[in-house]
């Protein structure tokens, strides 16, 4: 594990008594926006809370079920319980609005098909309200499970207690999780293999798309706090999603918005919007962004059973980084990763760390720094750091996601041409001479707060 670049300070103790008590949260932003105006660092942001966020994450709308569907309608946890325990490839089990309380875990085992998954599904996005009560919501342990418009909430009195929404184990390839809200969790989304007859088994090739993941408080406890947080897996698309205020509140205060490590490959991380700190702002621990390696893994719970690396071959690309009081992308132990046109405004930058890591940054617009740190090595053209006051030129108010131009000088077509990034955060056609950063200033518009 990687110590923090921010130590505790001075009346530590006390100060996260009353920041848990209610008391001076507003004081808190209000101080560090006194701060930043005096000292020219960039403002905190203001949002509305995560659950009410309508840009980039979870929405209303949903996919179109497949032709010849077979429905499973679903209107309590009882229901839900027994629907999972007999589903059958292409089974859609299709939940009516309302709450669902959960005091035990429940299981996927029975798999789905290629092309048939069993697909867990409100009826309308965010009405079905799953509340759990327990450690680990959903056990996924078969494949082709696909997950879609729910809003799962942990709702232990003890934050050690709720530990994750989804628990990805084992034979659980192809897990789709799409269209959710998770949040009030330490991990809402874990994911890592499980040995069956003496061999490996390791849920690869899920995607995580279009989600909402984030607390409303700070997570009172020493476990990770990591809201992906996935192990020795491969073939993984984490694409579309609002990563947003994961702060740890106990043991060593370090916590991460998603990684992948243990030697996994090919994982992804593309056009999601990860606000640190978005309405939490305590005055201790360090959070980071998007990473491969994460803090680093015990050889034991390794894809190779000795982390040559910690990851290999990973991308990031098109996101959009802000509010981290350290980096927005850390790499630690992760051979041969791209990143590319990420935007990354109030973090501390980018590392790249330890002789593993070998990686190319290419047209990624920061206000931070990248960093060879400890024998890692980086390559790369076409980025460019602006300090807080460059921002403000350039744009309406970073701060607050606002990313339109003001002032488009040394971003538009000025990257270097990537074919391997063809669109940006929104989606759209890049030009043959690209912009600089997560979005393209084309014919349309790309607001990643969804504002009307």
């Amino acid at each position: 594990m990687r110590s923090p670049r921010r130590g505790r300070p001075a009346g530590f103790a006390a100060g996260l008594l009353l920041l848990v008590a209610g008391l001076t949260t507003a004081d808190v932003l209000d101080a560090a926006r006194a701060r930043f105006q005096v000292s020219g660092e960039p403002l905190p942001g203001r949002f509305p809370p995560a659950g009410d966020w309508r840009g980039i994450g979870a929405g209303p709308a949903r996919e179109p079920l497949p032709a010849g569907s077979n429905l499973v309608p679903v209107a309590n946890t009882d229901e839900l319980r027994s629907a999972m325990a007999a589903a059958l490839p292409g089974d859609v089990l299709l939940l009516a609005p309302g709450d669902y309380p959960l005091q035990r875990t429940l299981y996927a085992e029975r798999p789905g098909e290629a092309g048939r998954p069993v697909r867990v599904l409100a009826e309308r996005p965010g009405s079905v309200r799953i509340r759990v009560a327990t450690t680990v919501g959903f056990e996924l342990r078969a494949p082709y499970w696909w997950f879609e418009g729910l809003d799962i909430a942990g709702v232990c009195a003890d934050h050690g207690d709720c530990e994750h929404a989804f628990h990805i184990v084992g034979d659980a390839r192809h897990t789709v999780l799409r269209n959710n809200r998770l949040h009030e969790f330490n991990a809402p989304v874990k994911i890592n293999g499980s040995e069956r007859d003496g061999r490996l088994q390791t849920p690869d090739d899920g995607r995580i798309d279009g989600n909402s993941l984030y607390n409303s408080g700070v997570r009172l406890t020493g476990n990770p706090v990591t809201l992906i947080d996935a192990v020795a897996v491969n073939g993984w698309m984490v694409r579309a999603n609002l990563i947003a205020d994961f702060v740890k509140g106990g043991g060593d205060n370090i916590s991460y918005g998603a990684f992948f490590k243990g030697a996994g490959s090919g994982n992804v991380f593309e056009r999601n919007l990860v606000i640190c700190e978005m309405n939490l702002h305590p005055p201790y621990g360090a959070r980071v962004g998007l990473s491969f390696g994460g803090g680093g893994t015990g050889a034991p719970y390794c894809r190779d059973g000795r982390c040559a690396a910690e990851h290999f071959d990973g991308r990031i690309r098109n996101n959009l980084i802000l509010h981290c009081n350290d980096v927005g992308v850390y790499l630690n132990r992760a051979a041969r990763t791209e990143v590319a046109h990420n935007t990354l405004y109030a973090t501390l930058g980018m590392d790249a760390r330890f002789p593993d890591t070998d990686a190319v940054f290419t047209n990624n617009l920061l206000d931070g720094r990248i960093k060879a740190r400890d024998g890692g090595r980086w390559s790369g053209d076409g980025n460019l750091r602006l300090e807080a006051a460059g921002f403000a030129a350039r744009f309406f108010a970073p701060q607050d996601a606002d990313f339109r131009l003001r002032d488009g000088s040394g971003i538009v077509a000025a990257g270097v041409p990537l074919p391997q990034v063809p669109d940006d955060l929104c989606g759209h056609v890049r030009a043959r001479l690209p912009d600089i950063g997560a979005i393209e200033y084309g014919l349309d518009a790309c607001d990643p707060a969804g504002r009307p």
